[in-house]
């Protein structure tokens, strides 16, 4: 006649599993889908794709051309 309490939540949630994988799946699926498209240039306009990229370059502003040698920091007598 009547299911338990227990009974009821127990099909339920049995019920909904495919539904929430089918959820997890799509989620799973637009995470990594956003950084692509937005990398390729056709998702969020703001701030330009190459971020990333431009804060790097920014960095490296003050960089000299040629890399130091090791020793330069370590022991800059060394060779003097």
């Amino acid at each position: 006649m009547h299911k338990s309490l227990h009974e009821t939540v127990v099909q339920f949630l049995t019920e909904t599993i495919p539904l929430f994988e089918a959820f997890l799946v799509a989620l799973s699926l637009h995470v990594v889908a956003l950084p692509v498209l937005w990398m390729i240039g056709w998702a969020l306009p703001w701030p330009k794709p190459p971020v990333i990229t431009t804060i790097i370059e920014w960095d490296l502003q003050t960089w000299p051309p040629k890399a130091k040698k090791v020793f330069d920091f370590r022991d800059p007598k060394l060779n003097k």
